[in-house]
């Protein structure tokens, strides 16, 4: 396994995809599109989820990973600043900027923009500090924010991710429609 650099291995990255993607899927029976490159209106960006398509997203979602605990660093976090200049680029691709704020404009705009953020670090508990982050970047940049830290040798995830997935779920299935072959709608995901 990798080192925990930035706040968590590859690994982790992709167990994180792999278990919000199958909830996801599971909750709105959309298969998500993983791993793929979504053009931005600057850039492309690889993005760990999108439904319908890559080519023509209405909803996304980022796992990134944090960085190290107590380094020290002050305003935006490498992890935060991706999301917001991800979700913004990808937005300006995708939608006419004719609304009558910025507010306004980035809660209408597709796609939907959620970003998921890892803690690799167990023995810090820094949960109100990836809260209050998590609060900020949904006050005015993403539609919805969450984090999440494994344990237990990545067996059991625990964090704000389950709220960020029934967001999502809800998105996908306002945006794509119900799909015939989704679970009924429980709670206590994961």
């Amino acid at each position: 396994m990798q080192e925990r650099a930035n706040g968590g291995s590859s690994e982790d990255v992709e167990r994180a995809t792999t278990l919000i993607g199958d909830n996801l899927q599971l909750l709105t029976g959309h298969e998500p599109h993983r791993q793929r490159l979504v053009r931005g209106h600057r850039h492309i960006h690889r993005l760990a989820l999108a439904w319908p398509s890559a080519d023509h997203p209405r909803v996304c979602l980022q796992v990134l990973r944090d960085t190290e605990p107590g380094t020290g660093q002050q305003g935006w976090l490498p992890a935060d600043a991706m999301a917001v200049a991800e979700s913004l680029d990808v937005k300006l691709k995708h939608t006419e900027t004719g609304a009558a704020s910025f507010e306004e404009w980035r809660r209408e705009a597709d796609p939907a923009y959620y970003v998921v953020v890892i803690d690799g670090s167990p023995a810090a508990r820094r949960d109100a500090e990836l809260t209050r982050r998590c609060a900020l970047l949904e006050s005015g940049y993403v539609d919805g924010a969450g984090w999440l830290r494994f344990y237990a040798d990545g067996m059991f995830a625990e964090g704000s991710f389950t709220r960020v997935i029934e967001r999502a779920a809800f998105e996908i299935r306002t945006r794509l429609g119900t799909h015939a072959d989704r679970a009924e709608y429980r709670s206590g995901l994961c």
